[in-house]
């Protein structure tokens, strides 16, 4: 369940744009951004139940 959750928040970050989420896109290129937008995105999931998309909508738009 767990490699099924981050492989979808994977998928979900390689659509990332630059021209519409430039935080995220930004965030994700190191390896401690990337840890810091997955671990935000599993908590969005559980906390509001978001999907991984509606979780990186969130935290562009949040600027988190």
């Amino acid at each position: 369940m767990e490699h099924q959750i981050r492989l979808a928040i994977k998928k979900a970050l390689d659509k990332c744009e630059a021209a519409k989420m430039p935080h995220v896109c930004l965030l994700k290129q190191t390896k401690t951004g990337y840890q810091r937008l997955e671990s935000l995105i599993l908590k969005l999931m559980i906390k509001n139940e978001f999907t991984p998309s509606e979780a990186i909508a969130h935290i562009e738009n949040e600027n988190l």
